[in-house]
């Protein structure tokens, strides 16, 4: 089929020949250490500081890069395995981590309220002013709302030259990730997804407040 042509032809090339650089397992964590420019940095940085901050004030300095690592590994893997259909191709950014450290978040921290701001600059009839407002979103919409444009844009197969697949499987991984520190009670915040789904029946699994409090003491 002349879809599968680019590829049939790139494999009958020698590794020399070829003009994508090789696999190597080691790009599974050095992908998320590297960005296309100081504003791709910047924006991955920034949601790091809004949803890793919190995850780390729960499961400390010694887990959290430990987690990272872990998440990035496997948001990289996720797109990998999902694009293994297509071309070749580079991949290079933390999103795919930093929204691990969301599904993180997501289960500890559903209800805390992030604080956004939303800017729009006016044109020459109003003389470029400067409108923004600033107000406030609980953090599960917050997550929700930045993985709606990757699910939408995996369902409609629209090429956007984002990794798509490795912001979903971070996320995903992430919850699982979560869901492995409420149980394990390696974190709590009392307000997280199975406090406020069970109630106190969820201290059978993660502790009561008193207990984790001594625990960690």
């Amino acid at each position: 089929p002349e879809s599968e042509l680019d590829q049939a032809a790139l494999k009958e090339l020698s590794p020399e020949e070829q003009c994508f650089g090789q696999y190597r397992h080691s790009q599974l964590i050095t992908h998320a250490f590297l960005h296309g420019g100081i504003l791709h940095l910047a924006g991955n940085m920034l949601f790091l500081l809004i949803f890793g901050s919190r995850v780390n004030s729960a499961i400390g300095n010694i887990l959290t890069p430990i987690l990272y690592i872990v998440l990035a590994m496997a948001a990289a893997l996720t797109q990998l395995v999902m694009s293994s259909g297509q071309p070749p191709g580079a991949m290079l950014g933390a999103s795919g981590a930093v929204m691990g450290m969301a599904g993180v978040y997501l289960l500890l921290f559903p209800i805390h309220r992030i604080y956004l701001t939303a800017w729009f600059r006016w044109g020459l009839v109003a003389g470029f002013h400067l409108s923004f407002k600033f107000f406030a979103w609980r953090g599960f919409w917050v997550v929700l709302f930045y993985i709606f444009f990757d699910v939408v844009a995996v369902s409609l197969a629209v090429k956007t030259g984002t990794a798509h697949w490795a912001h979903i499987g971070g996320l995903l991984w992430g919850i699982a990730a979560g869901l492995v520190l409420l149980v394990s009670r390696a974190a709590y915040s009392g307000s997280d997804v199975l406090s406020l789904i069970l109630g106190r029946y969820a201290w059978g699994l993660i502790g009561s407040p008193h207990s984790h409090e001594k625990h960690r003491a």
